[in-house]
This record gives C-alpha cells, structure tokens and sequence, in this order.
C-alpha cells in the first residue's frame, strides 16, 4: 500500500503576520547586535553598557532599526511617526544615492 503524505495545512493571517513579526525582530535584532558588537570592540574597556542610560539609548537604536525594517514590509511601529515629525532628511549626515 502506498504512503499518502499530506498537504500542509494552509496557515491561517494570524500565522502569517505573526511570522512576519518574527522575521522583522529577528533582521533587527541582527542588525542591533552587530552594531552592539562593534561599539563593545571599539570601546575602551572601561566603558561599558551598565549605565541605564546607555541602555536605553541602545534600546533606541534597536527600535529604530525595527522601525525603518517594519515599514519596507508594511507594518506599523510606533516610532515611524516619531522620524517623520522629527527626521529632516536635507538635514542628515546620511545621503542615500539610488542609482537607476
């Protein structure tokens, strides 16, 4: 007798936006912790991230960058208001050349 394998059960939104909440975390949190690294190897060794203050600074560049992957998918997050009230791209130190 022949082995029936099954077709996968098609996922349902909600497993679909979650998965794409995963992928959004997981880029960020990539991306955040080679930016971590790289100030952990760059600092001197007597500075560290102990500070609460620092911390919360990291935690910012975190979000941001969660922000800035959040919106090439799609979705919302709360601090993408937050850069278009405040972020004046002329004003930047970051020039973006998009070649055709």
């Amino acid at each position: 007798m022949a082995t029936i394998i099954p077709f996968p059960k098609p996922k349902t939104d909600e497993e679909r936006a979650q998965e794409l909440d995963d992928l959004i975390i997981d880029i960020s949190l990539d991306l955040s912790l080679g930016v971590y690294n790289r100030l952990d190897f760059e600092l001197p060794e007597e500075l560290t991230f102990e500070d609460e203050k620092v911390q919360k600074s990291l935690i910012l560049i975190h979000e941001s960058i969660k922000s800035a992957v959040a919106r090439m998918y799609g979705k919302e997050h709360f601090l993408q208001q937050v850069s278009d009230d405040m972020i004046n791209i002329e004003g930047a130190d970051i020039k973006f050349s998009i070649e055709d």
